[in-house]
């Protein structure tokens, strides 16, 4: 789920003014043993925006969260990432914020996306979940929610898209796929997807899914699907995924290279979470049966908003084999979180059981949060955070790691840590849903696979730049090579 109006020394064109940031060097990896050809080269590591919006008394300035990362088919140089600006600790945040880079992660050019929200020049308050991905021609997409009824009396949700023509360094103004104006009906946590395969029936189709929660008992919050064929300048009457009373998060649509399309999200069950899927092979207008990919045993970190165990899952679109990534703790002694991985090859009907892909020993007291998967021709790399915890207390600090296999996910190695770690007394802050002042490091990050080359984007919190007590959390990325 995820403005205040004004903005408080910087006007609309400042905001959306570029800002090119040069790469620092990558600090040494702590990589694991792994075999030859393996990936194990960390480099380009380096913050690529920082939030320089100031969203209103309410909002946490200085603060960025939850990137989205994707990389141009047709250039693995070309990578484009999408984050909340100014989080709100209610929800959401001031503004959507971009970073793009055109030679590999050497130069980006970050900014704002224009006529959103209040602070850029738009009607919405707030925006939040911003996912991005490219289009077969090169065009980038950014979908996301905008809402007011926060801080005003009207309650307004939307899914709308914002294009960009140039590879993602000017963006169209949002076009909508969905709105209401009902204070009981919320449009939340959208996705997108593309149809790459020039054989396919459906190609060039954009894919979007989200929850529409209805706020009256009785009633769910279930997915649904609205498809576009012209470029996101129109969309189709939505399309029902999940059954209508249940409760649900994290959809995620997935095109394989056959044109069909299967959408994976985590069913909510009163106290445990169940992810679910289902395909469709005529572009989205009608379903298959429901398939059970696994419960969900996750935990939650000690003082720390983690994700609340949601399914991350991605296409292989080489080899047409899907993934879901979550957080676990059915393996472990500790009480903590592994990252672990379901795969499938046959759509999505059928999936193997979870299975560990971190390494440590399962009573380390080392918890394994958010993970998010990626996969390219038999290479299949999670991300994910490490904290250690000892009784109820956790590590200030937060590492970002990955870990990668080259088999199609049946095995996993040579784990290596991204940058340097986040502090979470300089996080964003989760309140009041959650205890008072709890880290918020986001609820997803970025992955992505190309050929020979890991590429990931997170968010960091620091004490860098900042007085006691003030939040810093910028956004970083960095790839790993063979």
């Amino acid at each position: 789920m995820e403005g205040r109006r004004g903005v408080h020394g910087f006007s609309v064109a400042s905001l959306t003014a570029v800002v090119l940031i040069l790469t620092i060097a990558a600090p040494s990896s702590n990589a694991a043993p792994a075999r030859p050809g393996s990936f194990t080269e960390v480099t380009g590591v380096s913050r690529i925006s920082r939030d320089l919006v100031h969203g209103g008394r309410l909002s946490e300035d200085d603060t960025q969260v939850e990137p989205s990362l994707a990389v141009d088919p047709l250039d693995d140089r070309h990578e484009v990432a999408v984050f909340q600006n100014g989080r709100y600790p209610d929800g959401a945040a001031a503004a959507a914020g971009f970073a793009t880079t055109l030679d590999g992660g050497t130069t980006w050019t970050s900014g704002v996306l224009p006529n959103l929200t209040w602070v850029t020049g738009g009607e919405f308050e707030r925006t939040g979940d911003h996912v991005v991905t490219f289009g077969p021609d090169g065009t980038v997409y950014a979908v996301m929610t905008g809402f007011n009824g926060v801080l005003t009396a009207t309650r307004h949700s939307a899914i709308v898209v914002a294009r960009s023509d140039d590879g993602g360094l000017r963006w169209s103004d949002p076009v909508v796929v969905r709105e209401d104006h009902d204070r009981h009906l919320f449009h939340d946590n959208p996705s997108i997807g593309i149809d790459l395969n020039p054989a396919s029936p459906h190609f060039g189709r954009i894919y979007v899914t989200w929850i529409r929660e209805r706020f009256v008992p009785g009633v769910g919050s279930p997915i649904v699907l609205s498809t576009s064929d012209d470029r996101g300048a129109t969309w189709s009457p939505m399309v029902d995924v999940s059954r209508r009373q249940t409760n649900n998060e994290g959809a995620h649509p997935l095109v394989l290279p056959d044109g069909s399309l299967t959408i994976v999200w985590a069913r909510l069950k009163g106290p445990y979470t169940q992810i679910e899927s289902r395909t469709s092979t005529d572009g989205g207008a009608t379903f298959g049966p429901f398939a059970q990919v696994s419960d969900d045993l996750w935990t939650e970190s000690p003082h720390m908003r983690s994700g609340f165990g949601l399914p991350s899952s991605a296409v292989d679109p080489a080899t047409g084999e899907l993934y879901v990534a979550w957080q676990d703790a059915r393996f472990r002694t500790d009480g903590l979180n592994d990252a672990v991985v379901s795969r499938s090859t046959d759509g999505g009907a059928t999936c193997t059981s979870p299975a560990r892909v971190n390494l440590d020993p399962p009573d380390d007291f080392l918890d394994h949060l958010t993970p998010v998967a990626a996969a390219y021709d038999g290479v299949v790399a999670v991300c994910y955070r490490t904290r250690v915890v000892s009784g109820r207390d956790g590590s200030k600090f937060a590492d970002e790691r990955c870990i990668h296999s080259e088999d199609g996910g049946l095995t996993f190695q040579g784990e290596v840590s991204l940058g340097p770690p986040s502090d979470n007394r300089f996080a964003a802050k989760v309140e009041p849903i959650m205890l008072h002042g709890t880290a918020f490091l986001g609820d997803y990050m970025g992955v992505t696979v190309s050929a020979g080359t890991i590429h990931a984007a997170w968010a960091r919190a620091s004490a860098e730049g900042t007085g006691q007590g003030e939040c810093h959390q910028t956004i970083w990325a960095g790839t790993i090579l063979r």
